[in-house]
This record gives C-alpha cells, sequence and structure tokens, in this order.
C-alpha cells in the first residue's frame, strides 16, 4: 500500500476520468491506471466502475473515500507530530511569523537577540496570520511572531499562551499629491 494511491484514489473520484485524474497528479495516464488497479488488488474489490462517461464509485469505493480522507490526514499528522518531537529532541527553535515580518523583522532580530552556541536549527515557517494561528494552536512551532492589537481578535488566548511585545510599528497614512484626483482605495476622498 502506497501513499500516492490514497491520492490517485481521491483524484480520480473528484475528476471522474482516468486522464484528468492523471493530468491533475501530474502522471502519465497509463501509469496512473495501474496505481489504481494496484490499489483496488491491494483492497481486493473494484473501487470504480469504468465506462464511456468516465469512473464513478462502485459501493465499494464508496465506502472507502471517507476512509482514504482520514487515512491520508493521519498519516500526516503522524508525520508531522514525529517531525516536531524530532525537532525538540536535536534542540532546534521553530518559530511562525506571518510574511511581511518574516522578511523585514525577524532576520535582524533573531541575529541580534539569539545566542547560536547552543541553539541549534532555526526554522522558520512564513504565512498568513490563519495559517500561523493554526500552526501555533497545532503545537508545530514554539513561537509565533505577529503583529496584534488589543482589539484584533485571535485565537490565541491568554489562558493557554503567554506573550511579550518584540517590537514596534509604526503606521502612517499616505494621501495622493495635489492635482490627483484625491481617491483613496475607491473610498471616497482622503481628507
Amino acid at each position: 500500500m502506497e501513499i500516492d494511491w490514497l491520492k490517485d484514489f481521491l483524484a480520480l473520484e473528484e475528476h471522474g476520468t482516468f486522464s484528468r485524474a492523471a493530468d491533475a497528479r501530474n502522471v502519465s495516464q497509463p501509469a496512473f491506471s495501474r496505481r489504481i488497479r494496484a490499489l483496488e488488488d491491494w483492497i481486493g474489490a473494484p473501487l470504480f466502475r469504468r465506462g464511456a462517461q468516465g469512473a464513478g464509485l462502485t459501493l465499494a469505493g464508496a465506502h472507502f473515500k471517507p476512509l482514504a480522507g482520514d487515512l491520508l490526514r493521519a498519516i500526516e499528522q503522524a508525520r508531522r507530530g514525529t517531525r516536531a518531537v524530532g525537532e525538540r529532541d536535536t534542540a532546534s527553535l521553530s518559530i511562525a511569523a506571518t510574511h511581511a515580518l518574516s522578511f523585514t523583522f525577524f532576520p535582524g532580530w533573531i541575529r541580534a537577540h539569539a545566542d547560536f552556541q547552543g541553539l541549534g536549527a532555526v526554522n522558520l515557517l512564513s504565512d498568513s496570520m490563519d495559517a500561523c494561528e493554526r500552526i501555533m494552536l497545532a503545537g508545530e512551532v514554539h513561537f509565533l511572531l505577529c503583529h496584534c492589537h488589543g482589539g484584533m481578535p485571535n485565537r490565541l488566548t491568554p489562558d493557554r499562551f503567554d506573550s511579550m511585545v518584540v517590537g514596534g510599528d509604526t503606521l502612517v497614512p499616505l494621501r495622493a499629491p495635489e492635482g490627483a484626483d484625491g481617491r483613496f482605495l475607491g473610498y471616497g476622498p482622503a481628507p
């Protein structure tokens, strides 16, 4: 049993034809067909009804569909969790940061404040605030570097996470020069 077989199964169910599913999985159609057949042989039941209109799930295929998705999620979760344990074991530091701070703030800040002698590897994951929150909530990183304001909603509640201010930004409102139409992002004239 191979992980790619599960991904192929879900792609064929989604796209409905072997050729479109093979394209989506970036493999040749004959290789894709062989992998679907190998999965069916491994399970011991046909998963798809093949016809001129494409491929549809058999009863066995319909039963297997949610299981395939669950298996892929469980395998990915096991990989992430095991990697996180391995990183802790090798004394690495994982930090999630929003895209803006990953490029503008983090490089200078980490150089100025980290003692790299005993630190080991530093892993930076750059993503949107929503994704960074999910990563932090899942325990996949040690720290989250982000912009924050008291009125800004977030899922990182003070009862679960400690926080501290490590820097600040100044927002500067600007307007178009004299002679321009004075419109700002389509919201009407600027003050």
